[in-house]
């Protein structure tokens, strides 16, 4: 089986101290308009456990960034990924985003390879989200995004 998300590159998302802050840096930049995300998670897990969608305190915005997107999130506490990660390494790179056809075979496609997959979404109308742990080179995640039907953030 061969592994089909990297055709689709979406966004590269960067953890946050200050969202408004990082706002207003990467708007004098030009990139953006910077806009909430387009879909709604009904469904998450996290670390193989089921929690509620709003277990995770964040902000987050995504900004148009040529063909491809910015996103940026702010913890805002708790526990979540983005957290951890501005807790151990500082403000920066988090993870990189693909689209994907089918988020449940991408998924069955990393899991039979060894890869962890640390934190799901399934979204309201359809289609879903996993967090992907291949830090073992890089020292980052990879996102993938199955989007429901009609929903475009470009």
């Amino acid at each position: 089986m061969d592994i089909s998300f990297f055709s689709g590159f979406h966004h590269v998302a960067l953890v946050v101290k200050d969202l408004d802050k990082a706002v207003a840096y990467y708007k004098d930049l030009g990139i953006g308009p910077f806009m909430s995300p387009p879909v709604k998670a009904v469904k998450q897990t996290w670390m193989g456990k089921i929690v509620p969608v709003d277990f995770f305190k964040r902000k987050e915005v995504m900004g148009k960034m040529g063909e491809s997107m910015l996103q940026l999130c702010q913890p805002l506490g708790g526990e979540s990924p983005w957290q951890e990660f501005l807790d151990t390494k500082g403000e920066g790179v988090h993870h990189l985003g693909c689209i994907v056809d089918d988020i449940e075979k991408e998924e069955a496609i990393l899991t039979e390879k060894g890869i962890e997959i640390i934190l799901t979404s399934r979204f309201e109308g359809g289609g879903g989200s996993c967090y992907a742990d291949i830090s073992k080179i890089g020292g980052i995640l990879i996102e993938l995004i199955e989007r429901p039907g009609g929903v475009s953030d470009r």
